[in-house]
């Protein structure tokens, strides 16, 4: 179904723990030194305390515990990213539907979004907002059912005049039957065409937008 032309509706670490590595690696050696070293040189007619040397003994096995925790839970971190990699690597080239309400605007022209209606609205305003919060464009429909209705915008103004490229932001507001507002989702609808791994964990790219793993929640071929 089409609205005004525009609208649809469709149904580094591993460096650091090397280093936290190593220097737990030290203090467990030391500690050890230290220890060979205070029995060595015990005088014989006065030696170590018994209790204070099972004190030691057991600090000396604290400390190999935490570092033998300190190793496993490095190696759970790296198996929980390269999972995570994996999985972001797959959906290139998938069509996904995720939480989001940014529109971003690229030189040829066209963003695309969306929203998610839970029932049937009787009236919606759908605006988009520059990034300072000016309004750009409004569209009221009326008589929508209920699921994701998708927008292409091709990025031009109230008046029909084109926008700079650039970001901006979609509002849709809601009534229902009664003219009670209606809660509404929007969403940032497209095709995976690369996965970003420069902000230290992997973000889908979707048109010019960045998703994360956790708020897609749909995915299709």
């Amino acid at each position: 179904m089409e609205i005004h032309g525009l609208w649809s509706t469709n149904t580094t670490a591993e460096t650091a723990a090397t280093k936290d590595g190593a220097a737990d690696e030290i203090g467990r050696d030391a500690f050890m030194k230290l220890l060979v070293a205070q029995l060595q040189n015990q005088d014989p007619l006065d030696p170590t305390d018994s209790r204070e040397f099972i004190t030691q003994l057991s600090q000396l096995t604290s400390v190999d515990q935490l570092v033998q925790i300190g190793s496993k839970v490095r190696a759970l971190e790296v198996a929980t990213i390269a999972q995570s990699n994996a999985q972001a690597a797959n959906l290139v080239g998938k069509r996904v539907v995720a939480t989001g309400d940014n529109l971003h605007l690229g030189e040829s022209g066209g963003a695309s979004a969306g929203f998610r209606l839970p029932s049937r609205a009787s009236e919606v305003s759908i605006a988009i907002h520059s990034s300072s919060g000016e309004l750009i464009k409004n569209i009221e429909a009326v008589n929508l059912m209920p699921g994701i209705h998708s927008l292409h915008w091709d990025g031009s103004d109230s008046s029909g005049r084109p926008v700079p490229p650039g970001r901006y932001r979609l509002q849709v507001l809601a009534r229902d039957s009664d003219g009670n507002p209606m809660e509404v989702s929007t969403e940032i609808i497209g095709r995976v065409s690369a996965v970003a791994y420069d902000n230290g964990y992997p973000e889908l790219m979707v048109g010019n937008s960045r998703v994360l793993l956790g708020d897609v929640t749909s995915i299709g071929e």
